[in-house]
């Protein structure tokens, strides 16, 4: 008899959380387990939910007109006593305490929630604090992504034994992809420096631009590019990135192209890949460039140590500190033999230890002990 595991995530578009949880649905043994997603919020680009279908997922999306905590609550009240889930699973912070309450309240035996981004996040902070605790508290257990997130969650008295790690995941870049126009449009011979991220405050673009103004002047074929769409939250940052390509006199050289679709197939084309966040948890874009062979810089924060070991797979700088950032991307444009072999130990790292293959087993692993286990209905924090 198959499992049934429902999974409650915010939207399924693209996005790091969206991305992991649609590899796991694509590669999670379905004849062992009955995968079902509630999706809260409607998305603006591109989703996975036919994808997932055509895989045999069950989707329910919630009625848009429903808002605030209890017309929310009452309708996954009614959809959990109707799928009868034997483990609820949250995969964003922001609907753990569903998972933990409404799902209490549907007498499912297992509930869980994650923490996928750091507890010093905006998104977090920007909670009540009773839905901070609600979040970290009403789960029975909670799966992050890094060691760095884990204890940060530690820190605020959480049981270990309530904490699990399971790393991100990453699939090989999809060969032939059509280029998208921008990329055409570049003058014959240009190499790409390029960044990827959704245009947030934290992923700190600012500091990827300011480098790249020391450095393109030196190297005229080379131009910079930073992938990512704007977010509700904050509005104003892509205006606030132009401005500061006009004020740099970079026009021309740095370039916002938004939203890609498949930004992941684009990698091969990049020269140098770079993260220059402020904090993290395990970014994808970091394991999307280590799987395309990209040769990377990044920022020593959140899970990425766990991801790229300085000098082996890639550099790390120290966050915002823009003449580190400026003298890595100096060092691998002077050093194309090193940097190559940076890149190809990265492609080689993400594939024994960060693929499908390697991943998949150990969540099914978890699930398969939680399922044996007898579960009390309330837990000790």
């Amino acid at each position: 008899m198959k499992t049934k595991i429902l999974y409650l995530i915010g939207q399924l578009g693209v996005g790091g959380s969206e991305r992991q949880l649609y590899l796991l649905l694509k590669h999670i043994n379905k004849s062992r387990f009955e995968p079902h997603v509630i999706v809260f919020n409607p998305s603006d680009n591109f989703t996975f939910d036919a994808d997932l279908r055509q895989r045999g997922v069950e989707i329910y999306n919630m009625p848009p007109h429903l808002r605030g905590i209890l017309p929310r609550s009452f309708w996954l009240l009614k959809l959990f006593l109707k799928i009868q889930p034997r483990i609820l699973h949250s995969w964003t912070i922001h609907d753990n305490p569903y998972a933990g309450v409404i799902g209490w309240l549907a007498g499912i035996k297992t509930r869980w929630g994650s923490m996928r981004d750091s507890l010093g996040s905006k998104n977090f902070l920007a909670l009540p604090a009773l839905y901070q605790w609600l979040s970290l508290a009403s789960v029975q257990k909670i799966t992050v992504n890094s060691a760095a997130i884990q204890n940060e969650i530690l820190a605020r008295g959480i049981s270990p034994a309530r904490v699990c790690v399971l790393p991100n995941c990453v699939e090989p870049p999809e060969e032939n992809a059509p280029l998208p126009n921008w990329m055409k449009e570049l003058p014959a011979g240009t190499e790409i420096i390029a960044s990827v991220g959704n245009l947030r405050r934290k992923k700190n673009h600012a500091l990827f631009i300011s480098a790249l103004a020391e450095v393109l002047p030196r190297y005229p074929q080379m131009c910079g590019v930073v992938i990512g769409q704007p977010v509700p939250q904050e509005p104003n940052t892509p205006r606030e990135l132009e401005k500061q390509i006009c004020e740099l006199h970079m026009q021309g050289r740095i370039h916002l192209v938004g939203f890609q679709e498949n930004a992941a197939a684009l990698m091969p084309h990049f020269k140098i890949f770079c993260l220059s966040s402020d904090y993290e948890g395990t970014p994808n874009a970091i394991l999307e460039a280590m799987a395309a062979g990209c040769v990377i810089v990044a920022t020593r924060v959140g899970g990425i140590p766990n991801l790229i070991e300085s000098g082996k797979n890639g550099l790390l700088i120290e966050p915002n500190d823009s003449q580190a950032l400026t003298r890595a991307l100096n060092f691998l444009l002077e050093s194309s033999t090193y940097a190559a072999r940076l890149a190809e130990q990265a492609r080689a790292t993400a594939k024994l230890q960060f693929s499908p293959e390697a991943i998949l087993p150990q969540w099914e692993k978890l699930y398969e002990e939680e399922i044996k286990l007898p579960r009390l209905t309330r837990h000790k924090k």
